[in-house]
Order: C-alpha cells, then structure tokens, then sequence
C-alpha cells in the first residue's frame, strides 16, 4: 500500500467525513448502497492480498455473497430466517461445484479464503445497517457513535505510530 500525501490525507478528511456522517444521516437505501460499495472495495482489497501467496479466491462467487449478506441485513426485519439459512447453505454448495469444476491450483485454500472473505468483511460492515435501522434517531446516533469512536482509535494509533513506531 501506498503512502497517501499529507495533502492527499486532508482531501481525503474535507470530502470523506462529510460524505460518511450524510450517508449514515439519511440511512435507509443510501446508506445501504454505501455499504455495499465499502463491502466490494475491501474485498477486492482482500482477496488480492492472498494473490501473492498463491491463493485465488474467486472474487466474483465473493461479491455476489457479500452483496447477498449486505443485503441481508437491508431487509433482515422482512425475510424468514429459515429461507435465509437455506439460501445460504445452497450457495456454499454452489460455490463447492464452483471451485471443484475450476482449474485453479489449491482448491480447499481457495475455497477457504472465498468462504473467509465473505463471512469477514461482508456480514461485519453489514451489522451497521442493522444497528442504523434499529430506531430513526438511536441507530443514527449509535453508527455515529461507532464511526467516530473507530476514527478516533485510528487516529490515536497513527499517531502513535508516526511518533514512537520503528521505521523500517
């Protein structure tokens, strides 16, 4: 990964803060959508990470179960559990034929790290949804609340980092 500019940091401050506190204000949809695109660059993210080592999670059997489970959590309060669960069971086993009739070197690995990028990124990002969907006013204010606290660690941990970390 890069290192972004001091220049390209504070860009990246004025637009992105605004843009993240306006999605999570007006929630619903948008802030589902947002989401989803968030959920599709980590894993994109993710899955080249292991590309080094050898390991070839499918990206695309990835994304359309991520963006099932994002979506998941858009309509929890209107589906079944159970039809959940069951559409969740036949896209493991599709994903098993998927990687079984591939020519790709590691199956197991593979299959390993695609059902892991799923269950990660995906169904961990999504519980935002559930939680700003609880009440119009509490769940707006707990993802606030959750957003600002992580901003805060983050940037209490780059700091720290830049003034007592080792340089390599």
């Amino acid at each position: 990964m890069t290192d972004i500019s001091p220049k390209g940091r504070k860009l990246i401050n004025a637009l992105g803060i605004p843009g993240i506190l306006l999605m999570i204000w007006l929630g619903g949809f948008y802030f589902s959508i947002f989401i989803t695109v968030v959920v599709v660059l980590a894993l994109k993210e993710f899955y080249s990470l292991y590309r080094s080592k050898g390991i070839y999670a499918s990206l695309t059997m990835g994304l359309v179960g991520s963006v099932f489970f994002v979506w998941f959590y858009h309509f929890e309060p209107y589906l079944n559990m159970l039809a959940v669960i069951q559409l969740a069971i036949l896209f493991v086993l599709l994903l098993l034929i998927f990687e079984l009739f591939s020519k790709k070197i590691n199956p197991v690995s593979n299959l390993a790290y695609t059902i892991f990028g799923i269950a990660y990124i995906p169904m961990l990002l999504g519980t935002l949804i559930a939680i700003r969907q609880i009440d119009m006013t509490y769940g707006t204010y707990y993802t606030i609340a959750i957003i600002v606290s992580v901003w805060i660690c983050d940037t209490a941990a780059f700091g720290f980092g830049v003034k007592w970390g080792k340089k390599k």
